[in-house]
């Protein structure tokens, strides 16, 4: 029993005061506190994002649904001219009576999709400053009339930008002359 006792003894001898302990806890509830205040403010960043996000869509992706639908029909000589943007920017069309992913269609159909929306995010986004737009091999896996119709869109976004298209095909070359004033330039 005696033993016992000791034992306790010695470990309540061995325990910290409160006196001790007390500055440790007070540091540990001011880095609580400051960690809540950042918590709060990451909270109110995102719901700030998020709103800020849904107006943009909201507004926006609209509008690049327009001109991406206007390119699209142009270059598709109006075989395709309903396209959809979801909430993540992923792209569906109405094809053959049916709204499709993307993805379903040809790879000349699905450049001339890509080429059409690109250009739209361009027209719609940096509108106000005409930013240059390079391409390569853009026109590679389209048929020649859709290739004739993607460079008169091209041809019309040139009057107000600069376009640079990089090709090694003969027919590209041949119908930019023939629709537009070109500077060609042989590497």
């Amino acid at each position: 029993y005696r033993a016992s006792i000791e034992r306790n003894i010695s470990s309540v001898s061995n325990k910290r005061s409160a006196s001790d302990i007390f500055p440790e806890i007070e540091e540990e509830n001011e880095r609580l506190s400051a960690l809540k205040l950042r918590l709060d403010a990451i909270r109110l960043a995102t719901e700030t994002i998020n709103g800020a996000s849904s107006a943009l869509k909201s507004s926006i992706t609209p509008r690049i649904r327009e001109r991406a639908e206007e390119n699209l029909a142009t270059v598709t000589a109006g075989k395709y001219s309903e396209l959809y943007i979801d909430d993540n920017m992923g792209l569906s069309i109405f094809a053959d009576g049916a709204t499709r992913p993307i993805d379903s269609l040809s790879k000349g159909s699905l450049d001339a999709a890509y080429f059409s929306v690109r250009l739209a995010l361009l027209q719609t986004l940096l509108a106000e400053k005409d930013p240059p737009l390079y391409m390569d091999e853009t026109l590679s896996q389209l048929d020649d009339n859709r290739a004739i119709n993607a460079i008169k869109v091209l041809d019309k976004y040139s009057k107000h930008a600069q376009c640079v298209l990089f090709t090694c095909q003969c027919r590209d070359v041949e119908i930019a002359k023939e629709i537009s004033s070109i500077n060609l330039i042989e590497l």
